[in-house]
């Protein structure tokens, strides 16, 4: 990053160590601090410029002399003013000065906690991005590296948890002086500093690095999962890396309020309790898998990030995606049966292609200037596309040969700064291929390609163009796109260089992109397309690309570029499969559609079909789960509960206010169906139901219990019952990091979009209040309140409100809401008639059917003089037992039950 930017501090001083003291009350809000900070000057100054944001500096010393201090609000500057010019060589700097322990989950703030039901007060940090200068004055740029000695006074019956151990404790009256042990150099963002009644288990790794996980009282008996993942993790990229972890300990923090998933501070990692704490009696497997995905994630960047950190936030990726990538890895590696690698397509990759087929996305490496725009790119670009194509590029150069470069890139960068070249020139020397060439078209451009596949003779035409969910556009963007080619079931590479290319064409089947790991859209010409189909039909495909198949069809007719009836015909044949992410990826296209024609006269017709596709997993997967059943089957039971039980299936409504008013009364309900079961009972639910399950929040503990019975607030249908849970999620009894649940869902509940985007413009300062001072969480909640209008008229109306209330740090977000009710009202004007026509011819074939298999059913009824009822029952049943006796019974009915010309 170049030294023009107004918001970098001058090139002529670096600090090489800080001695921090704070001393806070943290009662009062406030904290009083000293620090001597070690400088090189590297060129001649009579000033030192270094980062402060509503911190006061109530003295200044360069050397031995007091110096004036001038402050640039704007800039988030003190510039400290001497007279004396200073040479070349080091120099300290002496500063006293004053902060707050802020109430917005930045810098230094205030959590709270309750132990023997006395609130408590917990002081903590999150100084990422640029938030360590709202503590203490500091030279807050990643590429300003240095040691740090903190030294805390607190009370004496506290603990406090910094990056470094304890290296020495001393009484002071009723408080005690921390001095914790001098860090390896690290940026000011991975800082942090914890203080508050703790307690926690620890275990050692087999390098003998001391892993703990720590919580507020009466929570540690929860720490056991984490801490298992915690430790094997470690030792998988002590291995994987070939790179001591540098610090002797590890900890792990469970913090009740806090902005962010995780952050990944050095050797003192803090997390939302949710994704740290596991009680095997009231936690889900999603939240298990949410558990070990967020751990290893964080202990991923101690070496990406923390080890060798960006120069700059536009290189941003380089630590969240490669940790997202990582995270992946190492998950599978600890728990192979949970398909983390068939996941990651639907979790990573669709997470990216969702925002970066917006024209409002922006590059992986995006030129980013002030702190507010610094916030906005922590974003699915780059996390979720940084890890997509991480994971194109090792599997194009292969999986040893990457490893090889990231470790030569780790060795040479260790306790420096790197940025995106750095990495490419040494994965291109570990691999003898292209790297820079490929990779720069992936991460210097927005976006991603859309390769229009077409037979001619004996080779395939393979055209690249830009995709736009807006629709076909002219555009020259280019990529160097590696092209996995399976024909002949050999599997081989091909570097797509130009806009056309032709490539040669075997007999048989032809996967463009096997196992979906190239980050692009196929739209297969009918040929091609038909041999797909042929290789579903008869289960020939693996997973990754029976999903692909379907994702890529439903995304190429989304858009305008293909013809939806594709994907809507394609539906007829994964209706026997049995696997979590397909279901998921399926269940994602279906419930846009019911999203889009809510409140239309398509809504019914689409929970039918909803209810016919998933007719045969929802009798497989059922309420119970099965001794030893896998883990994925769990979630799959989810996503299936769900689907049917929105689309008016009555049995499994049913059954959920069943499980519902059982469990108000005997407290059992295994924790998989918490979330569906309260929902559900909250859909099809009245008020009594709605202050049950304020009764279930107030009394839950714990921390995912809490979120997901919000979320169940936001389900029901009576606008009134919305707005009590906005309301609700305003007050006291729901932390300000939970309270955008409730707002988010509310506005994806189609009963209750318009009530979210009232409230939100009704209670704009207040959320502003909340959220207002940073942070990516206020463009989140805009996002999720209007980015599912769709008329041109909302459009203009969030419009004209964001510029009577500008957001400096979510203008990206606001761009993007704007575009995406734009694609929206195209969506719905684009596909109104197909899906009408599709609809209704569906409706006619499955008419028809039904009637066959009455008549059929009547007639043995009437033969065997029965109950037609009964007789029907009897039909039902041996399909559920044999499919095979399903299709005969069907064959039989056709045959021999008249047609009725009428139809």
């Amino acid at each position: 990053m170049t030294k023009e930017n107004p918001y970098l501090l001058p090139n002529y001083c670096k600090p090489v160590h800080y001695d921090l003291e704070l001393a806070p009350n943290i009662e009062a809000g406030t904290c009083k601090g000293q620090e001597t900070i070690l400088l090189n000057i590297l060129q001649p100054t009579k000033e030192i410029k270094i980062n402060v944001n509503e911190v006061t500096i109530t003295e200044a010393k360069i050397g031995s002399k007091v110096v004036k201090v001038v402050y640039d609000k704007k800039m988030q500057t003190a510039k400290l003013a001497g007279t004396t010019l200073l040479q070349k060589g080091t120099v300290e700097i002496s500063l006293k000065f004053e902060s707050k322990i802020r109430d917005d989950l930045r810098g230094f703030y205030k959590s709270t906690y309750e132990v023997k039901d006395e609130k408590k007060i917990m002081a903590t940090t999150q100084f990422e991005a640029t938030d360590a200068r709202r503590c203490f004055p500091c030279f807050d740029e990643p590429a300003l590296k240095a040691t740090f000695t903190v030294t805390l006074i607190i009370p004496k019956e506290l603990t406090a948890i910094s990056n470094m151990p304890i290296k020495e404790e001393k009484k002071e009256g009723a408080n005690k002086r921390l001095v914790f042990e001098k860090s390896p150099i690290m940026s000011t963002y991975l800082l942090a500093f914890l203080i508050a009644e703790f307690e926690g288990i620890t275990k050692k790794t087999k390098q003998g690095t001391q892993v703990g996980v720590w919580t507020t009282p009466g929570k540690k008996q929860h720490a056991s999962f984490a801490l298992d993942v915690a430790v094997k993790c470690l030792e998988y990229y002590e291995s994987y890396f070939n790179i001591p972890y540098p610090l002797p300990k590890m900890d792990l923090i469970a913090i009740p309020d806090f902005e962010s998933g995780a952050m990944e501070n050095w050797g003192a990692v803090t997390y939302r309790e949710r994704v740290l704490l596991y009680d095997p009696n009231n936690s889900s497997a999603a939240g298990k898998e949410q558990i070990a995905i967020t751990v290893a994630h964080e202990l991923a960047h101690q070496w990406f990030g923390n080890l060798v950190t960006m120069q700059w936030w536009n290189d941003l990726w380089l630590n969240e995606g490669f940790a997202s990538w990582m995270e992946y890895k190492a998950v599978h590696h600890l728990f192979p049966e949970w398909e983390m690698w068939i996941q990651f397509y639907s979790e990573e990759q669709g997470g990216a292609f969702g925002l970066d087929g917006l024209e409002t996305s922006h590059p992986i490496e995006v030129e980013v200037i002030n702190p507010a725009e610094i916030d906005e790119i922590f974003d699915a670009v780059s996390y979720q596309k940084g890890a997509s194509v991480i994971h194109m590029l090792e599997q194009y150069v292969g999986e040893e040969v990457f490893r090889k470069g990231l470790q030569q890139y780790l060795n040479q960068f260790k306790y420096a700064n790197a940025t995106t070249q750095d990495l490419w020139s040494a994965l291109a020397k570990a691999s003898g291929k292209p790297v820079q060439k490929i990779m720069d078209s992936w991460t210097k451009q927005v976006g991603y390609p859309l390769l229009t596949t077409k037979i001619n003779g004996s080779t395939i035409e393979v055209a690249q163009e830009r995709y736009f969910f807006s629709g076909r556009k002219k555009d020259a963007t280019k990529w160097y796109l590696p092209l996995a080619l399976t024909q002949d079931n050999k599997t081989t590479y091909t570097l797509i260089e130009k806009q056309k290319e032709i490539i040669p064409k075997a007999k048989g089947l032809t996967l463009v992109n096997k196992n979906q790991v190239g980050f692009y859209r196929i739209q297969y010409d009918t040929p091609l397309f038909n041999e797909q189909v042929k290789a579903l039909q008869e289960n020939k495909l693996d997973i990754l690309d029976k999903i692909g198949l379907l994702a890529n069809v439903y995304t190429v007719a989304e858009a305008g570029y293909g013809d939806l009836a594709q994907f809507l015909d394609l539906l007829e044949f994964i209706r026997e499969e049995n696997n979590y992410t397909l279901w998921g990826d399926v269940a994602g296209s279906i419930g846009q559609l019911q999203g889009m024609f809510a409140h239309t006269r398509f809504e019914d017709d689409l929970d039918t079909l909803t209810r016919w596709v998933f007719d045969s997993i929802l009798k497989k997967m059922g309420w119970e789960e099965k001794k030893g059943e896998p883990h994925t089957d769990i979630l799959l039971r989810i996503t299936v509960l769900a689907m049917t039980g929105y689309s008016k299936e009555m049995s499994v409504q049913a059954e959920a206010k069943k499980r519902f008013q059982n469990y108000l009364k005997s407290k059992t309900l295994n924790p998989n169906l918490r979330g569906v079961v309260y929902s559900l009972s909250a859909w099809t639910g009245d008020a009594k139901i709605w202050e049950q399950l304020k009764q279930l929040h107030e009394e839950a503990t714990l921390q995912e219990e809490k979120v997901r019975i919000l979320g169940a607030m936001s389900m029901f249908q009576q606008k009134e019952l919305l707005l009590k849970t906005l309301e609700f999620s305003l007050s006291p009894a729901v932390r300000p990091q939970d309270s955008p649940v409730a707002i988010a869902r509310v506005a994806r509940n189609p009963f209750g979009a318009e009530l979210a985007w009232t409230y939100l413009q009704e209670h704009w300062t207040q959320y502003t209040k909340l959220y207002g001072s940073g942070g990516h969480m206020l463009g989140r909640i805009i996002q999720a309140v209007t980015a599912g209008f769709k008329t041109l008229e909302k459009s203009d109306e969030v419009e004209l409100f964001f510029k009577k209330h500008p957001v400096p740090h979510a203008k990206r977000a606001i761009e993007q809401s704007l575009e995406n009710i734009k694609i929206n009202h195209q969506f719905i004007t684009r596909h109104e008639k197909a899906i009408d026509s599709w609809l209704n011819i569906w409706k006619q074939q499955h008419t028809k059917r039904d009637r066959k298999i009455a008549g059929f059913c009547g007639g043995l009824a009437e033969y065997f003089n029965i109950d037609p009822t009964l007789m029907r029952l009897i039909y039902i049943v041996l399909t559920f037992l044999s499919m095979g006796t399903g299709i005969l019974v069907y064959l039989i009915a056709w045959i021999i039950v008249p047609r009725n010309p009428k139809n």
